[in-house]
């Protein structure tokens, strides 16, 4: 069985969160892998937090933890991601808990660390989202471009994969609210 974290920062999210969880109950039946669920509420006011924990499913573990303040949604990634990488798992997948993904997408990205990627960004093809959110990822997209001479869609996008070695090098360099 092959191991994989999936760190989830929430806040209030309870619209697409149940979707979210289906969507990735599916991944076990893609695949030979099991997940290892990390949700960081930064403390939501809705209902994400009965959602989540309402949720049953044998094709993952879930670990909840809940912010003892908001800290916004860099910090709680960046949480999120400390506590994947102290588990043992053999990748770390990021996904924000609204619903931007299919199964098949995160199964492909898993399947590319597996064959020796460090880091895979994935891009959001059918964006949902105000016009001024939009245009903030255009902009990150072509500053990414001058700055860096890289290419990417999508440069913000939630969705992201990584090698555990890999991130655990580089999280120390990472703020701790800028994620």
């Amino acid at each position: 069985m092959f191991l994989v974290a999936v760190v989830m920062p929430v806040f209030n999210e309870s619209d697409g969160l149940a979707e979210t969880l289906r969507e990735l109950e599916l991944i076990g039946i893609h695949s030979d892998v099991h997940l290892n669920l990390f949700i960081q509420d930064d403390v939501s006011d809705d209902d994400s937090l009965e959602v989540i924990e309402a949720y049953q499913c044998e094709r993952f573990s879930l670990f909840l933890e809940t912010n003892s303040r908001r800290l916004g949604h860099g910090a709680s990634v960046r949480r999120g991601y400390e506590r994947a990488v102290d588990s043992t798992s053999d990748v770390i997948v990021q996904l924000d808990g609204d619903g931007q993904f299919h199964s098949e997408d995160v199964v492909h990205l898993i399947q590319r660390i597996r064959s020796g990627m460090k880091f895979i960004l994935a891009t959001r093809t059918h964006r949902s989202g105000p016009a001024y959110r939009r245009l903030a990822t255009h902009s990150l997209r072509i500053l990414c471009r001058v700055l860096f001479r890289t290419k990417s869609a999508d440069v913000n996008s939630p969705i992201r994969a990584f090698d555990p070695g890999f991130l655990a090098g580089i999280l120390p360099l990472v703020p701790q609210d800028s994620v």
